[in-house]
């Protein structure tokens, strides 16, 4: 009987690395999509400044830009927690 907590610990490793394996792309997904907004406002900057100017000169963009912060933050929060040990 004592190979019991044994095997469970045996199991519980192997469900961990799959559900992590299985996972990453998903991860790697919301990753992309947390850079994404950043880095389509470089491009547009590098493209045409007149363009990405107003989200930092003028109070409504200050505000929506703000507002992208926050949603990024809010969409990446806990992911760390997600973790199966």
């Amino acid at each position: 009987m004592s190979w019991i907590p044994w095997r469970l610990r045996c199991r519980r490793s192997l469900v961990a690395g799959k559900v992590s394996a299985l996972t990453a792309q998903g991860r790697g997904s919301g990753y992309l999509l947390s850079v994404l907004p950043f880095g389509m406002m470089g491009a547009l900057y590098v493209v045409g400044p007149e363009f990405v100017r107003p989200l930092f000169t003028t109070t409504v963009g200050q505000f929506l830009f703000a507002g992208v912060l926050v949603s990024v933050a809010i969409g990446n929060g806990g992911h760390s927690e997600d973790r199966v040990d």
